[in-house]
């Protein structure tokens, strides 16, 4: 019985091992009649063409239907010439699974080939576990492809990406831009720092003058806000010097004032290139009338070959709040695809740098451009196919931190489809989003959609403050400061029609700001700016006054506000005072005399006893900041002198004020 056993034992170790011999001569590369040899070297021979060697293949897998190695030959040479005829590859999966049953360690590619397959299927799981198998049994391996193990790796890098991608897709309705959309193509948005206008570029059919053929033709176009929120109306091509000639304009930047534009004309070169540069216009005064102004934009001139180059293509600029920096998008044989530039102007000279690309991680070696640098001057948006994204061009956001623009991070779903996605812009206020797209709810070609942009991808946020001073003059200059009197920046007032504008960052001040309008020899002039009163990202400024010194005539303090049947001074009050102290330390040729007025609310003689205890709070106060007392006088009027009648709170309101006198000492 004990023989019996062990016999049986043998025989099943032996059987066992039969087994794999013959399993592991199916994977290789068969052997036998010359038919049988000559085969296998007709599907070795790299020399063939591919059809060859698949029918070789299939020979040898009819003679041998029991050899994995002539059913991979078949299956691989099969799969490639399906992906390159663009037919589909997944009939070949079961041939792939059987190979891996007994043969993976010689053709760990079968796995490979599985993952491609599984990711087409919209198996991602499956696809990233087929990956890894096929990095695992690669290891030692000398016949695999090392384009494949990087492709595999890749792979792997794009389904984690997705699949966070799809975690964290933003729940968001992307909708047309109402008032700007048409049956032709509209794309490349710019909008005004106020929020106020939408330009874009139109793309049409068109017969121009002298041609006999119809010519696809790009256009600028503008469209204002009317009162709705994000609706634009009054949809208008804009006029001479835009549009004019036959070249194709679009692309357009402006800087804070609005002021200045910069945009793209493209024109064919001598030897037919679509030449595209970068041009620039300004906003001239042509005439002032009651007060009013009327402008015209100046003809064109190019930025000169600092940024623009014959036979190159530069086109899209974005431009940073103050002016100064210019980022745009760059093709020629030497750049690495498109990439984005910067270049840098000189404040004084007004001269660009020589535009370089733009350092950071924004530039790869695929395309980059439609460059969107928000007025908050650290927060970049892009379009890019050289990125990980869902496919064609994807947008994305990179902030700059330190100097250095970090890391891109792609805007995800579902702003970015597996289509293309050009050319966002962002609000001032950050909390609107424009961009073109031919795939969401588009009504022809190219639209402009917008949508409400997530927190996560907003950028700084920030106020625009802007307005007129009255009587501007050279070299007046505003000084932006914060209640405890620290000096914010200065802001620059145009001697023309005397415009500012600047930006301010809201992390950075909690509490109103106080602007002051300065020129030596004129009078003391300042409103106080709340940020929290800001409208879409934008302070309108009251219409401050620069008026030369004159003796022996009232001037308005703004702001120097108390609380009700108070002569208490509020902390914003004393933030002004502490300008108008500075004013007196840099005249000290004048003392003044401190005027109280109220409306009638109230009693006569109470009104009187308020304007003259709220004078002498000012005068204090005065003296507190090291104005010398000798030079201050204080008198309330009570409710004797209104500017206006008390009948209306507007009234009342003008009524409501504190006015200084200088004399000459």
């Amino acid at each position: 019985m004990r023989t019996f056993i062990a016999r049986s034992i043998l025989f099943g170790v032996l059987l066992f091992l039969g087994n794999i011999i013959a399993a592991q001569e199916t994977c290789d590369a068969p052997e036998g009649s010359r038919k049988i040899r000559s085969l296998v070297e007709e599907v070795m021979d790299t020399t063939k063409n591919s059809e060859e060697r698949l029918s070789a293949a299939i020979a040898l897998k009819r003679e041998l239907p029991e050899s994995k190695w002539a059913l991979y030959q078949k299956t691989e040479l099969q799969y490639w010439r399906n992906w390159s005829y663009q037919k589909p590859v997944e009939v070949l999966e079961d041939e792939l699974l059987e190979i891996i049953e007994t043969c993976i360690d010689q053709f760990p590619l079968s796995y490979y080939y599985l993952g491609n397959i599984a990711y087409l299927k919209g198996n991602p799981e499956e696809a990233k576990s087929r990956y890894q198998e096929f990095i695992k049994y690669s290891r030692g391996a000398e016949n695999v492809p090392l384009i494949r193990l990087r492709e595999a790796k890749e792979s792997i890098g794009v389904l984690d990406f997705q699949a966070k991608v799809d975690e964290e897709a933003f729940e968001i309705k992307i909708y047309p831009l109402a008032g700007v959309n048409t049956a032709d193509q509209e794309y490349l948005p710019a909008i005004s720092p106020d929020n106020r206008t939408m330009f874009f570029t139109k793309k049409f059919p068109e017969k121009l003058l002298g041609e006999f053929r119809t010519v696809e033709t790009e256009k600028l176009m503008s469209a204002s806000r009317m009162g709705v929120e994000n609706e634009f109306f009054q949809l208008s091509e804009m006029e001479h010097p835009f549009n004019s000639g036959k070249g194709n304009y679009g692309g357009l930047a402006t800087e804070l004032t609005g002021k200045e534009i910069f945009l793209t004309i493209c024109n064919r070169s001598k030897s037919g290139y679509a030449n595209c540069d970068i041009f620039r216009s300004e906003k001239r005064i042509s005439a002032i009338e009651d007060g009013r102004v009327y402008y015209y934009w100046e003809e064109f001139d190019t930025l000169g070959t600092q940024i623009n180059h014959p036979e190159q293509w530069e086109s899209q600029p974005t431009i940073s709040a103050d002016g100064l920096t210019m980022l745009y998008s760059k093709y020629s044989d030497y750049t690495n695809g498109i990439d984005i530039y910067i270049s840098k102007r000189d404040s004084i000279g007004g001269i660009w740098s020589d535009g370089k690309p733009l350092g950071g991680k924004v530039n790869t070696a695929g395309n980059e451009k439609a460059p969107f640098l928000h007025p908050d001057g650290e927060t970049l948006y892009f379009s890019s196919d050289g990125h990980m994204g869902l496919g064609g061009y994807d947008l994305f956001v990179s902030r700059l931190k330190d100097g250095i623009w970090e890391k891109p991070r792609n805007l995800g779903k579902p702003i970015n489809t597996e289509k293309d996605e050009h050319g966002l812009i962002v609000s001032t206020d950050g909390k609107y989003a424009y961009f073109a797209s031919n795939t969401i709810n588009s009504r022809g070609d190219y639209d402009i959609m917008t949508f409400e942009l997530p927190d996560a991808l907003r950028p700084e946020e920030i106020v625009v403050y802007k307005g007129f001073v009255d009587n501007p003059t050279d070299g007046a200059t505003m000084e932006l400061s914060t209640v405890d009197g620290k000096k914010i920046k200065d802001i620059n007032v145009s001697s023309g029609d005397g415009m500012f504008a600047t930006i301010v960052k809201k992390k950075d001040l909690k509490d109103p700001i106080v602007a002051t309008v300065k020129k030596k020899g004129y009078a003391f002039t300042s409103e106080l700016v709340d940020l929290e009163n800001e409208k879409a990202g934008l302070i309108d400024s009251k219409k401050l006054g620069l008026k030369e010194i004159q003796t022996d005539e009232p001037y308005r303090i703004n702001d120097i506000n108390f609380s009700s049947n108070s002569y208490e001074l509020t902390r914003s009050a004393k933030s002004v005072l502490m300008q108008f102290a500075e004013f007196l330390k840099i005249n000290p040729s004048y003392s003044v005399d401190i005027q109280g007025h109220t409306d009638n609310i109230g009693g006569a003689a109470a009104n009187k006893e308020l304007s003259i205890n709220r004078a002498l709070a000012v005068k204090k106060y005065l003296i507190s900041l090291g104005i010398k007392a000798n030079r201050l006088g204080h008198v309330g009027f009570g409710q004797e002198q209104p500017l206006e009648s008390n009948e209306t709170e507007e009234g009342r309101a003008k009524n409501r004020r504190t006015e200084f006198v200088l004399r000459q000492r």
